[in-house]
């Protein structure tokens, strides 16, 4: 089995393999190799939400609010540009906050769009999203949609248990 990399907007939800979600992926270890490695702090959900609604303050041209539509990819390399605009900003809780932002649905439609890439200060950075960006997007929103349907669907059954 080869050693799989994620790409730019395939962000990886194993914080543990990389030090920000928008930069490719070194080939993961092994797994006996994980009991290994450090771990990485975890991060609570109104720590990471904070730091998110930060970002959207300081950088609205880079940053949308949650679930709103078109937001942009983000540059290769963002979390860097961050920390040094806002060095006070603790990097494993950015690299969580940045796994969050790029892992939502509208994020994943703006990149099966074939939105261009945005710095901080939302200039274009990359105009050009792979076939292999796009076809993961797909993958991970599928996924997303087929999840949230089975949700909906045992919530419905739920309420006609209770009723």
């Amino acid at each position: 089995m080869s050693p799989q990399t994620d790409t730019a907007t395939t962000v990886s939800t194993d914080a543990e393999s990389r030090s920000f979600p928008d930069r490719e992926a070194s080939p993961k270890a092994p797994a006996s190799d994980a009991t290994n490695r450090p771990k990485t702090p975890s991060h609570g959900y109104g720590e990471v939400r904070a730091l998110l609604d930060e970002l959207v303050a300081a950088f609205p041209a880079c940053f949308r609010p949650h679930g709103t539509p078109g937001q942009p990819p983000l540059k290769i390399g963002i979390g860097d540009d961050v920390l040094a605009r806002k060095p006070e900003i603790d990097p494993a809780l950015l690299s969580s906050a940045l796994s969050v932002y790029a892992s939502g649905p509208e994020y994943w439609r703006s990149v099966i769009g074939g939105l261009p890439r945005v710095d901080l200060d939302g200039n274009v950075t990359q105009t050009v999203i792979t076939s292999e960006e796009i076809a993961e997007a797909k993958k991970r929103l599928a996924a997303f949609e087929f999840k949230q349907k089975a949700r909906e669907k045992s919530h419905v059954e739920l309420r006609g248990l209770l009723d």
